[in-house]
C-alpha cells in the first residue's frame, strides 16, 4: 500500500434529491478551502443524470461566484471568478468532458488557460482524457442505481443516488 493510500480519506453519503446535492456540496467546500496547494482538481464521475453538474453548479454558488453558472455541457469549459477570492480560490473552471472525442481537443478548448489561471477545476467525464490531466485532489462518485440499498425506507432506493468522496487523492 503507497502512502498516498494511507493519507487518502473516503465518505459515502445517500441523497435523494436536488436539496441533497446541494447540501453535500456546501459541506463539501469546507474540505475545498481546508485543503492546502495552490490548485484543486476534483474528478466528477458518474451515469448521466447521476448529478454531477448539480453538485458543480451548488458548490461553485457555495464559495461565491455569483455570476450565471452555466452547464459546459457544450462549450466543455466554463471559467468563474469567485469573489471575494476564499482560501487562495480567486478562478474557478468547469469542464464536462462528456463530448470530447479525443483527449489532445482539450488544447484546443482553452485547457492550457485553465491549467494556469485556476486555482479550482472542476471536472466532469475526466476519464474521457486520461494522460492529459492533472492529477485530483479529490474525487467525487456519484451511483445512481435501484441497486442501492438505502438505510433509512424514507430514501426510496430507486431515487438515492449514493455519493462517494475521497480526499487527498494526490498527496
Amino acid at each position: 500500500m503507497a502512502v498516498s493510500d494511507l493519507m487518502a480519506r473516503t465518505s459515502i453519503t445517500l441523497v435523494d434529491s436536488e436539496h441533497g446535492t446541494e447540501a453535500l456540496a456546501v459541506d463539501f467546500v469546507k474540505t475545498l478551502l481546508a485543503t492546502a496547494g495552490s490548485q484543486r482538481v476534483v474528478y466528477l464521475r458518474g451515469d448521466l443524470g447521476a448529478g454531477k453538474s448539480v453538485f458543480a453548479r451548488c458548490l461553485l454558488r457555495a464559495l461565491g461566484v455569483t455570476e450565471t453558472i452555466k452547464s459546459p455541457t457544450y462549450t466543455l469549459v466554463e471559467p468563474y471568478s469567485v469573489e471575494p477570492p476564499i482560501a487562495g480560490i480567486a478562478q474557478a473552471a468547469h469542464l464536462d468532458l462528456y463530448r470530447l472525442v479525443d483527449p489532445e481537443e482539450l488544447y484546443f478548448i482553452g485547457f492550457d488557460d485553465v491549467l494556469l489561471n485556476a486555482e479550482l477545476i472542476l471536472i466532469e467525464w475526466p476519464e474521457k482524457a486520461l494522460g492529459q490531466l492533472p492529477t485530483a485532489t479529490h474525487e467525487v462518485i456519484f451511483s445512481y442505481s435501484s441497486k442501492i440499498d438505502a438505510p433509512d425506507a424514507a430514501l426510496g432506493a430507486s431515487s438515492a443516488r449514493q455519493v462517494t468522496i475521497t480526499e487527498n487523492c494526490a498527496i
